[in-house]
């Protein structure tokens, strides 16, 4: 008997491998595609904030202290140098529900949480440097019909006001900023709404907190110790509600942080999972948001700086400072060392 010869491929097995082949070449075309995506996001986020940025301008009340070479300083013995890696953002939470609606001039709404944030595009640091919105501060004024008034010194959060447009209040803000940040530069903003916020918490289905005090909001109440999960239904009266005795808005800015340190902790491991959803929690936001920061951009700085539990490891810097009740409101005058130490933190590189 002799054997039979080895069957010849079918046409059927020659179709199946090419149909797998097929969809191989797919798959890594879409690999490459999403890498390429990527890189090419974060190189033009790269490109747009190569800039040269001002110096620290030293208070008069510190000049014994200081001695000024421009981008090098010495302060208290101490040399410090100008950080050339540094991208600095303002962080803008805005007392409106709908941060696109255009008011008038003087009635845009207010600046409630200011945050100058710093990122290491080279080591990776996050600084974040929390402004009270009573911090008194230079502001310019504008009349309803858009017209430069004059300059004032008011608090903070009113510089958000005098804007007919979310970007013209922001650069208003931007502005009294950077002048209570002892002249330096902030490279760009991003301002949010309440919804805005609401959207995000849902988006990253909530935020675990451990209550900080007790406190009632509306017909919200919390506890001190209570552990909770913040949502779209209860983060607004947390970090937003307040009392009316004059430490009431520091204790709200420490909520603040807290959620912020959690959010940011939860959704950046889920970016750092899917990066992906960096994008997702991109488009999420934008309808609640006035930025000049575009996706390529915030790519750029969550390539740089984003790790594991980012949140803890953000380091955030106090200005201390003195609460006075003003003539209407409560006015918080900043001490001027601490400010200055917080700038050189932040912006510069102790290098002895």
């Amino acid at each position: 008997m002799t054997n039979e010869p080895n069957s010849l491929p079918t046409e059927s097995n020659k179709k199946g491998k090419k149909i797998l082949l097929i969809v191989l070449i797919c798959f890594l075309s879409l690999i490459i595609l999403l890498a390429g995506t990527f890189f090419a996001l974060r190189e033009i986020g790269r490109r747009r904030f190569r800039k040269d940025n001002t110096a620290v301008s030293v208070p008069e009340e510190i000049y014994d202290d200081v001695e000024d070479f421009g981008t090098e300083i010495i302060y208290k013995g101490h040399r410090y140098e100008q950080n050339e890696n540094i991208v600095s953002v303002l962080l803008i939470g805005v007392d409106k529900d709908n941060i696109q609606a255009q008011e008038n001039y003087g009635s845009n709404g207010q600046a409630d949480v200011l945050i100058a944030t710093t990122f290491d595009t080279k080591t990776g640091r996050i600084s974040m440097i929390p402004l009270s919105r009573e911090s008194m501060v230079d502001v310019d004024v504008y009349s309803v019909k858009g017209a430069f008034a004059k300059t004032e010194k008011m608090q903070i959060c009113l510089a958000y006001a005098y804007g007919k447009t979310g970007d013209e209040s922001c650069r208003n803000v931007l502005l009294s900023a950077e002048r209570l940040l002892c002249g330096m530069d902030l490279d760009s903003y991003v301002a949010i709404d309440m919804a805005g916020i609401k959207s995000l918490t849902k988006a990253i289905g909530g935020v675990p907190i451990q209550v900080l005090e007790t406190f009632s909001d509306g017909n919200a109440h919390f506890t001190e110790g209570q552990e909770i999960v913040l949502t779209e239904k209860n983060v607004d009266p947390y970090i937003r509600g307040r009392d009316t005795d004059v430490n009431a808005n520091n204790r709200r800015m420490a909520r603040q942080k807290q959620f912020l340190t959690a959010f940011a902790g939860k959704a950046g491991n889920m970016v750092l999972k899917d990066f992906r959803k960096l994008t997702t929690l991109y488009n999420t936001g934008k309808p609640f948001t006035v930025s000049d920061l575009g996706l390529p951009e915030v790519t750029y700085l969550a390539s740089c700086c984003l790790t594991a539990d980012v949140g803890s490891s953000i380091d955030f810097i106090s200005i201390q400072g003195e609460m006075k009740e003003g003539e209407q409101y409560t006015e918080f005058y900043p001490d001027v060392n601490s400010l200055f130490e917080a700038v050189l933190n932040a912006f510069y590189v102790q290098t002895d």
